[in-house]
């Protein structure tokens, strides 16, 4: 957790960065500034980075509370849940980010901007009977243990459960992956 005196990225920023980050926690964090970017993460100049089983909520920026991708940046999300953040859920200015198999649920100031035509336009529905878009992604509360306190484990009834992408590793319980 984290507050910058810094137009962009609150909690990482990523510069012409190809990084990948799996099984992290991305909270509390904040941009500040004239024209605060990326709460969570700011993804800038080329990054193509990856996030898998990444969960980013409670972070704040007037851009792209979660994430903010510019400069042809092309992060790759799977598993991922993008819930609760002051701004918008990813807000693109410039790149074309992949985004399957996740979950943005109640961002301030939507859940996606410019992130691609069908990505939040729900079509179908997955495994669990819950309304996706093509890619697979949820907008639906992923109910979280309680959050409130640190704890972003799913509770037992969460459309997040079994909702990941079939190709990653099975759960210890020998089923899909959970986002």
């Amino acid at each position: 957790s984290a507050t910058v005196n810094l137009d962009g990225g609150g909690g990482i920023k990523l510069y012409n960065s190809n990084v990948s980050l799996v099984n992290v926690t991305i909270t509390g964090n904040s941009a500040t500034g004239t024209n605060s970017i990326g709460g969570g993460i700011h993804f800038d100049t080329c990054s193509s980075s990856s996030l898998e089983n990444v969960t980013i909520t409670g972070n704040s920026a007037t851009w792209g509370g979660g994430i903010y991708c510019d400069n042809e940046s092309n992060p790759s999300l799977v598993n991922t849940i993008v819930s609760g953040n002051t701004g918008h859920g990813i807000y693109v200015d410039s790149g074309n980010p992949a985004i399957s198999y996740s979950d943005f649920y109640n961002n301030e100031n939507g859940n996606f901007y410019n992130a691609g035509e069908w990505v939040g336009v729900n079509v179908g529905t997955n495994v669990n009977g819950d309304p996706v878009d093509i890619f697979y992604n949820l907008s639906m509360d992923p109910l979280f243990v309680e959050a409130e306190n640190g704890n972003y484990h799913l509770m037992g009834n969460s459309p997040c459960i079994d909702a990941g992408n079939p190709d990653s590793p099975y759960d210890p319980d020998g089923t899909v992956a959970d986002m």
